[in-house]
């Protein structure tokens, strides 16, 4: 089990108040959790492949199509694949 000046140490170096009546319950709570971490790094891993998720993760987003809507006819020509629209805004 990890140590109470331990914990008073972690809780110093996070930066973390804790109350004099909970020091047993997080040093219980953090030699928990450096059991399992020791439980992990005993396992065998060697042929799990390296991810950066726990999931799958593809491309949502739609393919890049051009739309026609309504507001097409107020645009006054296409020059070299751009919108050519009234300008306006005033040069300074």
């Amino acid at each position: 089990m990890i140590e109470k000046q331990e914990v008073l140490k972690i809780m110093e170096l996070s930066k973390l108040k804790i109350e004099d009546d909970k020091i047993d319950k997080f040093q219980n709570d953090f030699s928990q959790i450096l059991d399992y971490v020791s439980e992990l790094q005993a396992l065998d891993t060697k042929d799990v492949p390296e991810m950066s998720h726990s999931v799958s993760i593809l491309n949502v987003e739609r393919d890049d199509v051009p739309l026609k809507y309504e507001g097409m006819n107020l645009i006054l020509n296409e020059k070299d694949g751009y919108l050519v629209v009234k300008k306006i805004l005033k040069d300074d």
